[in-house]
């Protein structure tokens, strides 16, 4: 008989905090079981960031995934409303926020509050971040994207490609800088400089034509400060 998939996350989780450390392996395994929780018990729905997060790491590119279209679009919408603002800090920020990644961690201590699973890693700002460091450094071998490896908009999302062009349209924007796809970098090893310091970096592919790429990077911004949360 197999193991509940609860019962074996809650037994994961209290095996990575009875040893007070965690290897990239261990982190992946238990976004693992939190994926195979999340179907068992039909909570996708209910907890679509952590589902989506979950997805993202068992794809190569999410290519054929509306809540990974979403977050292009959503991106769209942050490039309209930040467009023209000079504040470099806030066009980076607004960006940054459109991974919800204040959502995710909500979502996954939702999941645990649930079945009475300890919060010991969501609840605190050192244990969070060393786990949102193994995820976001996993996910920047995987991009979001409409377009195909030509360069072509996948056909499952033309649709959603037209809304976003008629969105920049009826923004005063141009058209053809609709975000195509998204990926993150870590250069949290590279030396710091003017403007670039070290971290986890998001990208966001505005044209491709070619060999010709133009893009939009900079480094990502948590959404929630170490006052938000319980333990340090």
């Amino acid at each position: 008989m197999k193991p509940n998939p609860i019962t074996k996350l809650a037994s994961r989780i209290d095996s990575l905090l009875a040893e007070g450390r965690a290897t990239r392996a261990d982190i992946l395994d238990l976004m693992r079981c939190i994926r195979i929780a999340l179907e068992h018990e039909g909570l996708g729905a209910t907890l679509p960031t952590l589902h989506l997060y979950c997805d993202w790491l068992q794809h190569p590119a999410l290519d054929r995934n509306k809540s990974g279209w979403n977050v292009l679009k959503r991106l769209n919408e942050a490039l309209i409303l930040h467009g023209a603002n000079k504040n470099t800090h806030e066009v980076i920020s607004a960006v940054s926020s459109c991974l919800n990644l204040g959502s995710l961690r909500r979502e996954m201590g939702l999941l645990f509050a649930m079945h009475s699973i300890s919060n010991a890693l969501t609840d605190s700002f050192r244990n969070w971040k060393s786990l949102l460091g193994v995820l976001l450094n996993e996910l920047s071998q995987h991009p979001i994207r409409l377009i195909d490896e030509k360069g072509n908009i996948k056909p499952g999302a033309q649709k959603l490609h037209s809304q976003m062009i008629q969105r920049r349209l009826d923004a005063g924007f141009r058209p053809d800088l609709a975000p195509l796809a998204f990926y993150f970098t870590d250069q949290t090893a590279e030396p710091a400089a003017p403007g670039r310091p070290p971290g986890i970096y998001w990208n966001v592919v505005l044209k491709q034509d070619g060999p010709y790429t133009a893009q939009l990077n900079g480094v990502l911004v948590m959404d929630e400060v170490p006052s938000a949360f319980v333990r340090p």
